[in-house]
């Protein structure tokens, strides 16, 4: 863990270790599971701001997708799913933020958000994505 929070990327570390980056992976997961608890509903209205971003195993064909959740409001991660870019990860994730007073979901313009998120609660631009966008690029560098 510690060679990933220095900035080495998961296909660094495995060469050194003389694993593959799948395992290197799965050493995060758990170490999140493990360790980094998600927030418990506070029961006040929030404006979420959802998002995906992707990140490769080896090949950019392989590619895994971190969905999250951030409320705009203070700034923190509420929720995240790691899976593929498709409707049935996105429904995890919205279903798992029920219990979250969520007033309004800001999301890009990506189709699957308007087949999973009612239209009253959506609005789509990425003019409302800043946050999480920002939150992307610290993630990644």
């Amino acid at each position: 863990m510690l060679l990933y929070l220095s900035g080495i990327s998961m296909n660094r570390i495995a060469f050194l270790l003389r694993v593959s980056a799948q395992t290197v992976l799965n050493w995060i997961r758990a170490f999140a599971t493990e360790h980094s608890k998600k927030p418990e509903p506070t029961g006040k209205t929030i404006v979420l701001e959802l998002d995906e971003m992707w990140h490769y195993l080896k090949r950019k064909r392989r590619k895994l997708w971190i969905w999250k959740a951030l409320d705009r409001d203070t700034g923190q991660l509420l929720d995240w799913e790691c899976g593929r870019r498709d409707k049935t990860t996105l429904k995890k994730l919205v279903d798992r933020l029920a219990p979250w007073d969520v007033k309004l979901y800001c999301t890009d313009q990506w189709a699957t958000y308007a087949s999973v998120i009612p239209s009253d609660k959506l609005v789509q631009s990425k003019a409302t994505t800043h946050a999480i966008e920002r939150n992307h690029c610290r993630q990644r560098h």
